[in-house]
């Protein structure tokens, strides 16, 4: 009975998500309001590909592929904003 017991907890604990997916989440939620130079989205996109690799399940794999599109859209956006700033100078 006691094995049943660790079993059970052992699974529930690796349904959790990684700090770097974590971690590329925040990026993300931050960068869409505040991101000088892009600096938060290609932090972002480095804790998404280090959150990919690192994934022990599913769930924790699909945040991170998430995280990492939306890190590489909000780049192109943020670099297209500097682009036309620069080019209304």
């Amino acid at each position: 009975m006691q094995d049943k017991q660790n079993e059970v907890v052992a699974s529930n604990s690796s349904k959790k998500l990684s700090g770097f997916t974590i971690t590329s989440i925040v990026m993300a939620s931050v960068g869409l309001l505040i991101n000088p130079l892009g600096i938060l989205s290609l932090l972002g996109i480095v804790f998404s590909g280090i959150g990919i690799a690192k994934s022990n399940n599913t769930k924790d794999k699909t945040w991170a592929i998430i995280m990492l599109a939306v890190n590489i859209m909000e780049t192109v956006i943020w670099a297209a904003v500097f682009v036309s700033a620069m080019a209304a100078l």
